[in-house]
């Protein structure tokens, strides 16, 4: 839709380039008298083609804005499920390996040992942030 949007954009400017010069020409008559009708002709094909365009875009267009519940909700559904399948499937790993650590790192003991590392790498100041 985006390329369709673009091309009859383009129209657009080529139906006014168009429409200039034939106002230009009507302002200021050529010599050669076969000019005019020539960049009226071209003009009024320029016009259809836009129009032609604009009327397609005008008809389709909301047709898909309508149709993006039926291919966004599925989507959106699927990438939620996804999800919940990593988090649960991670859980249930770090589960796993829970009997591997000592029972005393569990819960605020373990928080005050990460704490008293983090603590300790800060002193380090390797950065001199310090």
């Amino acid at each position: 839709i985006g390329e369709t949007i673009k091309r009859r954009n383009k129209r657009l400017v080529d139906y006014d380039a168009a429409r200039s010069k034939v106002r230009k020409l009507v302002e200021k008559p050529s010599e050669d008298a076969a000019k005019l009708p020539k960049a009226e002709n071209e003009a009024n094909n320029l016009r259809e083609l836009y129009e032609t365009m604009n009327a397609q875009l005008t008809s389709e267009l909301p047709k898909v804005i309508d149709s993006r519940v039926a291919y966004l909700d599925p989507s959106f559904e699927a990438v939620v499920k996804s999800q919940l399948s990593f988090s649960q499937d991670a859980h249930n790993t770090l589960e796993d390996l829970r009997q591997f650590f000592p029972p005393e790192t569990e819960g605020y003991e373990l928080e005050e040992a990460v704490e008293g590392i983090l603590a300790q790498m800060r002193e380090l100041s390797i950065c001199g942030l310090a």
